[in-house]
C-alpha cells in the first residue's frame, strides 16, 4: 500500500452449505447475505470514516486513504515486522457474526490481513528544534617550513545549502561568513 492513496475494497459474504435435495447438481448452495460489515484499519490514520457499513445480496464497498507507515518491529513474529492489520467482521442478519481470518495458518495469536505501507514518516515529537553547531571551515598550516594560512579581517565566502524531503517542503540555508 502507499501512504495518501485511496483504496476501494469489494467485499462479498455468502454462506456456502450442502443442500441433500438436489442429488443431480453440484452440492454447494450459495445464499447472499445482507447485514453489516465492521472494518478496524490500522492502515488509516486516525478515525477511519468508514469503519462500519452496510452490505446487501452478498457486497459491500469500502473506502479508505492509507496513512503513514509502521516504523516499528513486530515482536515475537519478525515476519509480520513494520507490517499493519486489517480486520474485518462480517454481521449478517439473523445469523452469526464471522471474523475474516485469512492468515490463520501463518499466526494464530494475529490471523489477520498484514500489509506494508511504503511512505514517509518523521520519528520524534514533530517539534522543529535547532539542530547541531556544525563546522563550516577549518584553517589548517599547509605542510612545509615556511608556509602558512591565514582568514584576513574583510574576507568574504559565502555557503549556501538545500535541503529537500522530496514533498514540496524545501529549506534553504545560506552563511555568510565576514
Amino acid at each position: 500500500f502507499t501512504q495518501n492513496k485511496t483504496y476501494t475494497a469489494k467485499i462479498t459474504a455468502n454462506e456456502l452449505y450442502t443442500n441433500a435435495d438436489i442429488s443431480s447438481a453440484p452440492d454447494k448452495d450459495t445464499v447472499l447475505l445482507s447485514g453489516h460489515i465492521l472494518v478496524t484499519n490500522d492502515l488509516v490514520d486516525g478515525i477511519d470514516p468508514n469503519s462500519s457499513f452496510s452490505f446487501e445480496n452478498g457486497v459491500g464497498t469500502y473506502s479508505f486513504v492509507c496513512g503513514s507507515p509502521n516504523i516499528a518491529a513486530t515482536t515475537p513474529a519478525s515476519n509480520l515486522d513494520y507490517t499493519k492489520n486489517i480486520q474485518v467482521v462480517v454481521v449478517p442478519e439473523g445469523a452469526a457474526s464471522v471474523m475474516w481470518k485469512p492468515n490463520i495458518a501463518l499466526s494464530t495469536t494475529n490471523p489477520f490481513y498484514h500489509a506494508l505501507v511504503s511512505g514517509k514518516r518523521i520519528t520524534g515529537t514533530g517539534i522543529s528544534t535547532q539542530g547541531p553547531e556544525k563546522v563550516d571551515f577549518i584553517l589548517r598550516d599547509p605542510p612545509g617550513s615556511g608556509s602558512s594560512s591565514s582568514w584576513t579581517s574583510g574576507s568574504t565566502v559565502t555557503k549556501s545549502t538545500s535541503l529537500s524531503n522530496g514533498d514540496s517542503q524545501d529549506i534553504g540555508i545560506s552563511t555568510d561568513i565576514f
